[in-house]
């Protein structure tokens, strides 16, 4: 076996026993990190906070070389945000290494099976991403769920502000009555305040830990009407019907732009279904893509091919409303 084989083999091992390292020492320091971590979700005072703030808010201790990396590049601090949304119960570290261990892997295995050095890449920057890509769809599944369950909090709101109660008072409502994600979130949110914060400070860290337009405008119009005063039962009824339309807009973009992702859908698809089916009817007619070097070539064309046509239809269709 070719030494940088061997290389690669000490350096995934490593990197697994490195990460069941923080895993374990995660689990078993769970209640004093959930602990520390709602203490400085309580003490956040600014969204927009500096690298070293946001190196002491995250949950374990890293190496030297994950410090120097989070302190200096920007991305750490998305990523880092994303996974909050995402409600990812693992410290940005720990995901770091978890991508890197993928990535290895996915190389070590592709260079194992005899695939050539393009095809090598490709696994090991998709297997890089994919952690990543993953947190993203969680985070966007979990804030589509908040704008479904939003304008019937709105009016909850509404109808306890009409009854008498205070706003405070309407939230509470809603973390009582509703199901999550509202709910934990609105229930974090009042024990902000509960504990002392300021109602705008705490819905900023609502905002910033809900990724979603409807609850930006909800937020500056709360805070406006604090400011410059107004009837607060009607602001909750003009954005709640707001959200509403928005959200039959959307329904309808969606409808008319169903054939156009379809399409979509059947052009990335076809072509290697038809390759699955010419190989199992004449293999040796396609063996010329896989034995050749310039079947490699047509392929790693073919393939980079069908990725940017699905990112070019992808982007004509997802019309923002």
């Amino acid at each position: 076996m070719p030494t940088w084989i061997l290389l690669l083999v000490l350096v995934g091992c490593l990197a697994l026993g490195y990460f069941v390292f923080q895993i374990a020492a995660a689990l078993q320091d769970k209640e004093r990190e959930a602990l520390r971590a709602r203490l400085d979700a309580f003490n956040a005072a600014d969204a927009s906070q500096s690298a070293e703030n946001f190196l002491k808010n995250d949950q374990v201790k890293h190496s030297w070389w994950v410090k120097l990396l989070l302190f200096r590049e920007g991305w750490a601090e998305k990523l880092w945000k994303m996974m909050r949304q995402a409600k990812v119960d693992m410290s940005l570290g720990t995901f770091i290494l978890l991508s890197l261990a993928l990535s290895a892997f996915g190389l070590l295995l592709a260079s194992v099976l005899g695939w050539g050095h393009l095809a090598q890449a490709g696994v090991a920057l998709a297997l890089l991403f994919a952690p990543a890509w993953w947190v993203r769809r969680k985070a966007a599944k979990r804030a589509a769920r908040f704008e479904d369950q939003f304008p019937e909090a709105l009016d909850l709101i509404g109808r306890s502000l009409k009854a008498g109660h205070t706003f405070t008072s309407g939230m509470t409502m809603v973390a009582q009555e509703f199901a999550d994600p509202i709910r934990e979130e609105f229930r974090q949110t009042i024990e902000e305040i509960n504990y002392g914060g300021h109602l705008h400070d705490a819905l900023d860290n609502l905002a910033e830990r809900v990724d979603t337009p409807d609850l930006l405008f909800f937020v500056a119009s709360v805070k406006i009407q604090s400011e410059t005063g107004g009837k607060l039962t009607e602001i909750m009824e003009s954005i709640s019907y707001l959200i509403r339309e928005r959200m039959k807009l959307k329904g309808k973009v969606a409808a008319l732009s169903a054939e156009g992702r379809y399409s979509g859908y059947v052009m990335f698809l076809l072509p290697p279904l038809m390759l699955v089916v010419l190989m199992l009817l004449n293999p040796k007619y396609m063996s010329v893509m896989f034995d050749t070097e310039i079947g490699h070539y047509m392929l790693y064309t073919a393939g980079a091919m069908l990725l940017a046509g699905m990112v070019a239809i992808s982007r004509m269709v997802n019309i923002r409303v």
